[in-house]
């Protein structure tokens, strides 16, 4: 069983591509505004963001870069944010990013039960 750290947050680790934003990898697709607009409401909240992507390095930063003109501002990039390093459990942990919600658009759960990461989002409000 899975260790849960216990913060005054919620922790939203997201994918890019086909969440984020339209799949058309290697450029950045149109921005999926729906999913845009919960990772805006989300740190507005006080949430902690990390952006989880397989995209190389020079990728990722022009990721960031137009996450930022989105509005969208991460907390960590493939990384855990510092509050979970700080902890006895993110000091021995694997690789996989700690959070309590991971939106990506390869999730079966999603696919098998909604058309898209956007209906997704509506079930959990």
């Amino acid at each position: 069983m899975a260790q849960k750290i216990d913060f005054p947050f919620e922790i939203i680790a997201v994918d890019m591509d086909g969440t984020m934003c339209q799949d058309a990898f290697p450029d950045i697709g149109a921005p999926c505004k729906a999913v845009i607009d919960r990772l805006i409401a989300h740190k507005e909240k006080g949430g902690k963001l990390i952006l989880w992507t397989c995209r190389n390095e020079e990728d990722t930063k022009k990721a960031v870069e137009w996450a930022k003109e989105q509005g969208v501002e991460f907390d960590a990039v493939n990384d855990d944010i510092k509050e979970v390093k700080d902890t006895d459990f993110g000091k021995n942990k694997s690789r996989k990013v700690y959070a309590n919600i991971y939106l990506d658009d390869k999730n079966e759960l999603i696919k098998e039960s909604v058309d898209s990461v956007e209906q997704f989002l509506k079930l959990l409000n």
